[in-house]
């Protein structure tokens, strides 16, 4: 494998090894399946894949191990989000009266981060496969 399939490249420090990452971090998932649809092996008709399966060669090892700080604080921004609607079902059918407030902290920059890197991974896997 050569280092320039590694996205990362520009910024150095590469190994030769290339590793498999996951375009969207796994953690998001709940169970081991996913449908996929849009992608170039599946753009008009979803299919069923295997969440371990979402993976492409475009990051070396050192660059993918960099960023696992960046997929955790992606997957606890996101849970962040669904406890946070979560209730919002449950109010809706109560009567109306002042309730406490919960707050739900998210790193708003290594989320930016997460965003970015999924971006990145989305658009390499598609250079990738074309």
């Amino acid at each position: 494998m050569s280092l320039s399939r590694c996205w990362a490249n520009p910024l150095g420090g590469c190994v030769s090894k290339i590793s498999r990452e996951h375009i969207v971090s796994a953690a998001l998932w709940d169970g081991p399946t996913v449908q996929v649809v849009g992608l170039p092996w599946c753009k008009n008709q979803p299919k069923t894949v295997g969440v371990a399966n979402l993976t492409a060669k475009i990051l070396c090892r050192k660059h993918n191990s960099d960023l696992s700080d960046v997929d955790t604080a992606g997957t606890a921004a996101f849970r962040a989000l669904q406890a946070a609607a979560a209730p919002q079902g449950t109010r809706e059918k109560l009567r109306p009266r002042k309730r406490k407030g919960v707050r739900f902290a998210v790193d708003r920059r290594r989320l930016e981060r997460w965003l970015l890197t999924t971006l990145i991974n989305i658009s390499a896997n598609h250079s990738a496969s074309h």
